[in-house]
């Protein structure tokens, strides 16, 4: 008898541990990591959207942990983001730009259509 009440707080301490460690972050916390500009690189093979910073740093957004609804396909929809992330170490991608990262929250600054990463090089601004 006294075997199986142990049993049973241990089991009750390890749910009560599991629930209260892990806490998802929702988009209205905000994120406190990095501004980035959103760019469109889907006109080159392998590529999608890039993350370019401010000091010129740009990342590949190769996965996503977060808790916002919608994961990467929110970056179709967005100019400007806040967000944190993991390096992912010794991955590789078709893009050959960027740093790959896997994004762990994300926070839309500025709606609307992610600029063309190519208009630096196209005065008309088409593709």
């Amino acid at each position: 008898m006294m075997e199986n009440k142990f049993i049973l707080v241990c089991i009750l301490f390890s749910c009560l541990l599991t629930t209260f460690s892990c806490k998802k972050r929702n988009l209205s916390d905000g994120c406190q990591g990095v501004e980035a500009t959103v760019k469109d690189f889907r006109s080159l093979a392998g590529c999608k959207f890039l993350l370019e910073t401010k000091d010129g740093k740009t990342y590949n957004p190769a996965g996503y942990t977060g808790t916002t609804e919608g994961g990467l396909s929110n970056l179709a929809n967005a100019r400007q983001i806040r967000f944190e992330f993991e390096k992912m170490e010794d991955a590789m991608s078709n893009c050959m730009r960027g740093e790959m990262v896997t994004i762990t929250c994300m926070e839309i600054l500025e709606e609307g259509r992610p600029s063309s990463g190519m208009e630096e090089g196209n005065s008309s601004g088409d593709l």
